[in-house]
């Protein structure tokens, strides 16, 4: 057999025992070296930055539900709220297939930056409930939000239009 390369040198016995030391004392504490995990995602986005913006493009994905209702088994509504974004969206899932995705029901976030009152500016951002899991952008948590279901977004609720309590 011919060698076509010398063989990798050996490192000095010295090496070799302070090698295995390190990791004796290593093992025995418990710390173990191991490639760090990659970093979480940045968030893009923090309350009033928020507004108007994809809870998913900015990372603020780890919401949380703090409100939700139902409209039968196949419409569930959830008001989600980022704290890491601290701003809220609203979510739905529809699994009512029999008016082609339920093309005339829509879910919005409605904020209200001078608290529960109707008499300040509302802030809607609305999102057509196809079959599915789909959600609106978020608004920041600085103003009260709620989500709610509409026939149509941005116009004034009709009474018959079912909501989250205001958080």
């Amino acid at each position: 057999m011919i060698r076509t390369s010398p063989p990798p040198p050996r490192l000095p016995l010295r090496s070799r025992l302070v090698a295995i030391g390190v990791t004796l004392l290593l093992a025995g504490t418990g710390i173990a070296l191991v490639p760090a995990s990659p970093a979480a995602a940045a968030i893009g986005c923090y309350a009033d930055t928020c507004t108007g913006r994809d809870p998913d493009k900015m990372n603020c994905t780890d919401g949380t539900t703090i409100a939700s209702f139902s409209l039968g088994a196949n419409f569930y509504v959830e008001l989600r709220l980022s704290v890491a974004c601290y701003a809220a969206w609203a979510r739905v899932t529809n699994t009512w297939y029999a008016n082609g995705g339920s093309q005339n029901l829509f879910v919005e976030i409605d904020g209200h930056p001078c608290g529960t009152s109707s008499s300040c500016t509302d802030v809607y951002k609305g999102q057509q409930a196809f079959y599915g899991t789909d959600w609106t952008d978020m608004i920041s948590f600085n103003d009260w939000v709620r989500a709610c279901e509409v026939d149509y977004p941005g116009r004034p609720l009709n009474p018959i239009s079912d909501c989250t309590p205001f958080h």
